[in-house]
């Protein structure tokens, strides 16, 4: 720069590929930069430079009130200076990459004189250690003088007194894709303008200029999916003031994509749910089609359930089992859309039920049930335990001739098990297992099983015994003896008389075998309970149990194996195990059939505990619920019912699956990119079954999404896609809010 005097005053100097401001060569006589904002500027390909870049050797170089922040490689580089001819004062610096002021300079007998400037903190340590590049980190270097520095913001910085305008208009905020957007605008102080131009986000040809013309036209061809685009008009005068004013307008093109759901169980059993979709931008209808198989592309081997309908959602009934799939289809002037395939199993639930009571007071009721398999016959059975096979014991009612509702009368006080089997030429059903007591109330307590949670041979002396109803009773006693019981006599111990709950908890202080029975009564008699042994050793004192012994020579073991590090892992498992109390099955029985019993009462016991869980999901107590499965599964285990692990286990997959996908949701709406650990520290599942979720979640259009698997994190569209995401988390919510626990 030659010239007697330069200044450089009231510009933006943003969004450049290079530095904001470079100054190299020879000064003449003095430069000034003042009242700039300089921002959002990068560099040279991936390299990111500075904002501003001064090398020279001669002249004075003033920099003051200006805004230097948010550049990608530093705010000020000092490369190359003769004499101590620049001075930074009364600048707020702040926020930029790498250093503030990077002193490069080679002349350690130099000084930069940037006192009084804004650093974005008053932390003196941080603006000397990390905000400041000099001859303190680097001797060769010059030094920068920043101290004293300003403790608040300049204010005196930047101010623009922007041109005006009017009359902003586009031919339409509505557009098809392929047509053309005129955009027009009247400058108002048109002797300053010096340039206009308009930029829109997220197009590849995002600016163009127009230059001393008192009225523009933009011409845009919008080549993307259907969403919003913004704009933004700016204005220059020939003083370096600007202004600036947003608007926007709609690309319309074919439906956009958007996700089918459902509310049906898994397996449904009553036929009837809805399906459930999210907002197709851009559709004007929707039309819902079904297949025995999957639907791949829209073709005249599908069924219609219904066409050009609006609204979601839409109630489904059906009346068959099978699995069946579903896809919606959106339509609009240009085009449709097809949503994700869903299928729905159905299996219709074959329900036996009555109308008698709990118990029943006479013996006569009637055994009603649906038939959902188009059986052409029925016949009924019954037992006195639980049945879940048909076997030659049963007592059959009815052959293959039975109707609902069935009547059954003249039953005396006692537990009545029944099951209804239906028959067409495919083969034979089984309903469900229904349970009547009944109890005449002339007659004495029903009969009723004791049970225990003492360890077969228990170490502590602290058990509890535990009794089904014996309906019928008015209260019960709890008897003990060193024998075997067999009538309540004068050798007999009353432990408590008048009991009127199911349980007693009682404490042993002396090693031994003690018997237990339960007596109920009412006006009419009594009923005895089995009797049960409970074998009590207490622990000496010190005395190191069989189980942590075993472990201490495990332990031992794998430590010569291992190593401290390896075993750290096992030990923490094996104390809990050798800590916690394993579950026993109540009651330790003295004959086969006894043990025959019990097993059965444990098999009602967690099947009746599986159906709380269920009811617990329903009524959103997610928590409760796996906690209630994770007894169900462990009890389940120990027994080995099989069938029971396996229902429980699903289910509680489905629950970890449930709070997976909500917290993917719910990160997802704030932030582009997310470690599987995060979700992991949200929901508390593993990172396994997080991975395979999240990839179903993708596979099956749940959300937007790419995983990686060599960095464990999900990449979000988040742009395209967060009203999906708000919409569908808000189906969840939803969901949680009706109770229904469904659509996994």
């Amino acid at each position: 720069i030659y010239y007697s005097y330069s200044l450089i005053k009231h510009n933006l100097v943003f969004n450049n590929s290079n530095n904001g401001i470079y100054i190299a060569g020879v000064i003449e006589n003095d430069l000034s930069i003042q009242n700039n904002r300089l921002f959002n500027n990068s560099g040279y390909g991936i390299q990111i430079e500075l904002g501003i870049e001064v090398g020279s050797n001669g002249g004075k170089l003033n920099n003051q009130y200006n805004d230097i922040f948010n550049n990608r490689q530093g705010g000020i580089s000092i490369l190359n200076l003769d004499e101590n001819i620049y001075s930074i004062n009364y600048n707020n610096i702040y926020n930029n990459s790498n250093w503030e002021i990077n002193c490069v300079w080679q002349d350690s007998t130099k000084v930069i004189n940037a006192i009084n400037n804004w650093w974005g903190t008053s932390n003196y340590t941080k603006i000397e250690e990390e905000l400041i590049f000099d001859n303190d980190d680097d001797s060769n270097y010059a030094r920068v003088n920043y101290n004293p520095f300003l403790t608040s913001v300049v204010i005196e910085t930047y101010k623009a007194e922007p041109p005006q305008w009017s009359n902003l208009q586009i031919n339409d905020t509505f557009i098809k894709s392929g047509d053309t957007l005129n955009i027009s605008i009247e400058v108002i102080d048109n002797i300053q303008v010096d340039s206009v131009w308009i930029e829109i986000n997220e197009t590849t040809n995002n600016m163009t200029n127009f230059i001393g013309t008192n009225t523009f036209y933009f011409i845009f061809i919008p080549t993307q999916v259907n969403k919003t685009y913004n704009f933004i008009i700016f204005m220059n005068d020939t003083s370096g003031h600007f202004n600036s004013s947003e608007s926007s307008f709609f690309v319309l093109v074919k439906p956009g994509n958007f996700i089918l759901s459902s509310d049906a169980d898994n397996p449904e059993t009553d036929g009837k749910f809805n399906l459930s979709w999210t907002i197709s931008v851009g559709a004007d209808k929707y039309s819902i089609f079904v297949d025995d198989k999957y639907i791949t592309d829209i073709n005249n081997s599908l069924i219609t359930l219904a066409s050009q309908i609006e609204l979601s959602p839409y109630e489904i009934s059906v009346l068959l089992d099978g699995i069946y799939y579903y896809v919606i289809v959106a339509y609009n002037n240009l085009g449709y859309t097809v949503s994700n395939c869903i299928s729905v199993k159905v299996k219709l639930d074959f329900l036996l039920t009555s109308d008698a009571g709990d118990p029943d007071m006479d013996g006569n009721f009637n055994l009603t049930w649906i038939n959902p398999i188009a059986a052409n016959n029925f016949s009924v059975f019954y037992y006195n335990k639980y049945i879940t096979t048909i076997h030659e014991n049963l007592t059959i009612l009815a052959d293959q001739n039975a109707t609902s509702p069935y009547p059954i009368f003249g039953l005396s006080s006692d537990a009545y098990y029944f099951i209804i089997v239906g028959y067409n030429n495919s083969g034979s059903t089984l309903s469900n297992c229904l349970i009547v007591n009944v109890h005449l109330p002339t007659d004495p307590p029903n009969n009723f099983i004791l049970s225990t949670d003492a360890e077969y041979l228990d170490r502590d002396g602290n058990f509890n015994l535990i009794w089904t109803i014996s309906y019928g009773a008015d209260n019960y006693t709890l008897y003990f003896h060193d024998e075997y019981i067999t009538e309540i006599n004068e050798n007999v111990s009353k432990v408590h008389e008048g009991i009127t709950v199911l349980s007693y908890s009682t404490a042993i202080l002396e090693n031994g075998v003690y018997f237990y029975i339960v007596i109920s009564y009412n006006k009419n008699g009594m009923t005895s309970s089995n009797c049960i042994t409970i074998e009590v050793r207490l622990r000496k004192q010190g005395e190191i149990p069989q189980k942590t012994k075993e472990f201490i020579v495990i332990l031992l073991t794998l430590l010569g194996i291992m190593g401290i590090s390896g075993i750290l892992g096992v030990f923490s498992y094996e104390y809990y195990l050798v800590e916690k109390r394993k579950i026993k099955p109540y009651g330790v029985s003295i004959t086969k059939a006894n043990i025959i019993e019990e097993r059965n009462l444990n098999e009602k016991s967690m099947l009746k505990r599986l159906r709380i869980a269920e009811k617990l999901i329903q009524k959103n107590h997610i928590p409760s619920a796996m906690n209630e499965l994770t007894i169900i599964i462990d009890t389940a285990k120990y027994h080995k019912f099989n069938a029971i692990v396996y229902e429980a286990q699903t289910k509680m997959n489905l629950l970890k699956e449930i709070k997976i996908k909500k917290s993917v949701l719910e990160l997802g709406t704030k932030y582009n990119r997310l470690q599987v650990r995060e979700i992991s520290e949200k929901c508390g599942e593993s990172e396994d079954l997080i991975i395979s979720t999240v990839n179903e979640m993708i596979q099956n259009n749940e959300i937007y999404a790419k995983y990686f698997e060599s960095s464990k994190s999900i990449a979000f569209d988040r742009q395209a896609n967060i009203k999906e995401f708000d919409k569908l988390r808000s189906s969840y919510i939803q969901w949680q809010e009706d109770g229904t626990g469904k659509n996994f």
